[in-house]
């Protein structure tokens, strides 16, 4: 089974890592990023509200992508417009019978 026909959206998957050699004014490592396009497909998948002192709105979202695109902790995913990051590790999602890996997904919550 391959879901991938499936991922109807075109994204750009913003790898963010730590530089080994290059450093800011304070001496912390600086941020590099990787981008790659891949294909995918941003559902939402909760939503809650929180009136305790103040006004805030959580919205997140499950992306559904390729088994290559393994998002985790700083990475970021841009689709139409809109950048998401990555809310926790990607799963692996594996056929029952081959037990291959047919895709992946990641929980994501809006950046902006």
């Amino acid at each position: 089974m391959d879901p991938t026909h499936l991922m109807r959206q075109r994204g750009t998957w913003v790898r963010r890592t730590s530089s080994p050699t290059e450093r800011d004014g304070d001496g912390n490592p600086t941020i590099v990023e990787t981008r790659r396009s891949v294909r995918c497909w941003v559902a939402p998948s909760s939503s809650n509200e929180n009136t305790d002192r103040q006004n805030v709105q959580t919205n997140r979202f499950v992306a559904y992508l390729p088994t290559s695109a393994a998002l985790a902790g700083p990475d970021q995913l841009e689709v139409g417009g809109v950048t998401y990051e990555a809310d926790g590790p990607s799963e692996a999602w594996t056929h029952p019978l081959s037990t291959l890996v047919a895709y992946r997904t990641c929980p994501l919550r809006l950046v902006r």
